[in-house]
């Protein structure tokens, strides 16, 4: 099994994070979290987060349906899965990000004037 490692760092100690590939023998584990969030099982190729060695997410590399323990909280751990499976089906994530951000900036610019209403163009000093 291929995993990847992150260390971080929580208020109560050392934490390590493993994204890896579910296989059979964790099928427990697996419909564990599916149960806790009263969700199906993810199918397919299964990758799942993991911290201090216990799974708390999931997600299907082919249709990304996602499971995650309600009770841990699993946001960042989620986001990994996420861009880890994206990239594994072979999409572009950090293309779409850029994309959306130069959307947002452009839409942002346009809803600023360049200076206040009535001033012909120039700033008004006082």
């Amino acid at each position: 099994m291929r995993s990847e490692r992150a260390n971080g760092s929580a208020g109560d100690g050392h934490q390590e994070i493993v994204i890896g590939v579910v296989g059979p023998r964790e099928g427990g584990e697996l419909r564990r979290v599916a149960e806790r969030d009263s969700a199906a099982i993810p199918t397919g190729c299964v990758l799942g987060g993991r911290v201090n060695d216990q799974l708390v997410a999931a997600v299907s590399v082919t249709s990304g349906q996602m499971v995650a323990d309600p009770f841990v909280p699993t946001a960042e751990i989620r986001e990994l899965l996420s861009e880890r499976a994206a990239q594994l089906r072979g999409e572009r994530i950090l293309g779409r990000r850029l994309g959306r951000l130069r959307r947002r900036r452009a839409h942002a610019r346009a809803a600023l004037p360049a200076s206040p209403p009535g001033a012909g163009g120039k700033l008004l000093q006082i």
